[in-house]
């Protein structure tokens, strides 16, 4: 889903399974609150790609959740992201992880196209949401530069969704 929350899965449409530690949702919410709208969106299966969880950070994300049974509408105001995984955590993770479960359902090179040393490759990714059941369709433009030997000395790439939300002046938040 995002960062702000994971919600848990079909069965339990909209409920909280974690929220990120020391993040302004989890000053608002618990673990096991059921969303029933975001933004005057309202929860459901055909809904899970539009409920919209974006935006600057310090501004306010309006919705209505459930609690114990009590309906109550929230505020949460977006902070920044902040990576706080170290090198050493990341490398575990990979040494734990099954290279199976690494490749897309489907990926396509595009266009590759280039001038002198730099070379512009456009690709999509194409996967389905293990939390929504949901396509994932991501289009990224990658950007190599290569040394005289041939090797890559610098990389850079950007997806659809974030070069749209950088053109707009947003930035990545929680």
């Amino acid at each position: 889903m995002n960062s702000l929350v994971k919600i848990m899965n079909m069965k339990n449409m909209g409920a909280l399974g974690a929220i990120v530690p020391d993040s302004p949702a989890s000053a608002v919410l618990q673990v096991g609150d059921k969303f029933i709208s975001v933004r005057g969106v309202e929860v459901g299966s055909d809904t899970m790609d539009r409920l919209d969880f974006r935006g600057k950070a310090g501004e306010a994300v309006e919705a209505v959740i459930v609690r114990e049974g009590e309906s109550m509408q929230i505020s949460v105001v977006r902070g920044t992201i902040a990576s706080t995984i170290t090198k050493a955590d990341m490398l575990e993770w990979m040494r734990e992880q099954n290279a199976e479960d690494w490749a897309d359902e489907n990926y396509t090179v595009h266009e590759v196209v280039g001038s002198g040393d730099v070379i512009y490759a456009w690709t999509q990714a194409v996967n389905t949401d293990e939390t929504s059941g949901a396509s994932v369709d991501l289009h990224t433009v990658s950007r190599f530069q290569f040394n005289a030997d041939g090797q890559v000395v610098a990389l850079a790439n950007i997806n659809e969704s974030r070069f749209a939300l950088e053109q707009m002046g947003y930035t990545i938040t929680r």
